[in-house]
């Protein structure tokens, strides 16, 4: 990037292009300017990344809840009708500490990559933050997004959290109010995997995520990440019934897959050395 100085490189958000057999990948220099990416070799060579904040973000001259913004983790989607949307969230404190003004929102290209615009807030600002998004099986072309929620503060992170759902009827550009999943499961504070996986012409969910623990990471004293797991959810996110155990020690953040077989593969982070792991979920992912 032509500096001498040390620059921070991340939240990488790729998404399949179906209609191009190419990888569009979306990530952010600093937190806060958001650049494109392509690879037609899965992922041998890369175009030279284009910056597209003007189009993709708001200003923080403007708003200064735009100062930090993120897309991804772990990735993004291509609609049936061929939109590119990257899960992103923006604030001006990060909601891993007191105050936080996080609030998620989507990025969506409808001309396979070339041009970005960003949709409304999900939710007001400290109620969202790091999200993924799947479309459902339905008339509408919803889009159902997963949100990581900010709690109340006790002075070390936050409590009583729950995890929280919306959905979209306009591909990303506007939200439905936010809802909880029947039963609710707690918010931990850590990224999550949300994908898509059909079986016998029927639309299954997939979550993983970390069971307990949240903010520091995985060696925090104060709340520790703790033990990996997979949630299903056959009714389009509405109950999370199944809860799966993967891994019951420390764990940290993870991506699903869906695989040529139909099987479905997680790469997840676990252990304090930071471990990065590679598995192919039971059959349980393929039974209904």
């Amino acid at each position: 990037y032509g500096e001498s100085k040390p620059v921070t490189v991340g939240n990488a958000c790729p998404i399949f292009d179906r209609w191009h057999n190419r990888t569009v990948l979306l990530f952010m220099r600093n937190m806060h300017t958001m650049f494109v990416t392509f690879s037609g070799d899965e992922g041998a060579l890369w175009t030279a990344p284009r910056n597209i904040s003007a189009s993709a973000q708001r200003p923080a001259s403007s708003d200064e809840n735009w100062s930090l913004v993120y897309t991804g983790p772990p990735g993004g989607l291509q609609s049936k009708s061929g939109r590119l949307i990257c899960p992103c969230h923006h604030a001006h404190v990060n909601n891993a500490r007191a105050g936080g003004t996080d609030a998620s929102f989507m990025v969506y290209s409808d001309d396979f990559g070339q041009t970005w615009h960003y949709g409304e807030d999900v939710t007001s600002a400290g109620f969202s933050g790091e999200n993924q998004a799947v479309q459902i099986d339905d008339n509408e072309g919803t889009i159902l997004t997963s949100l990581r929620v900010n709690g109340a503060w006790n002075g070390s992170y936050h409590v009583n959290r729950t995890h929280l759902f919306s959905r979209s009827l306009d591909g990303g550009m506007s939200w439905q109010p936010a809802f909880a999943a029947v039963p609710n499961f707690p918010e931990v504070n850590c990224e999550g995997s949300l994908i898509s996986q059909r079986i016998a012409g029927r639309q299954r969910l997939l979550f993983s995520g970390i069971l307990g623990g949240g903010i520091g990471a995985l060696e925090s004293e104060q709340e520790p990440r703790t033990a990996m797991v997979v949630r299903t959810s056959e009714d389009a996110g509405r109950t999370w019934s199944s809860v799966t155990p993967v891994w019951a020690g420390p764990a940290d953040y993870s991506s699903l897959v869906v695989l040529a077989s139909g099987r479905v593969g997680l790469f997840y982070t676990r252990n304090t050395s930071n471990e990065n792991v590679f598995v192919i979920l039971p059959d349980f992912a393929v039974d209904i």
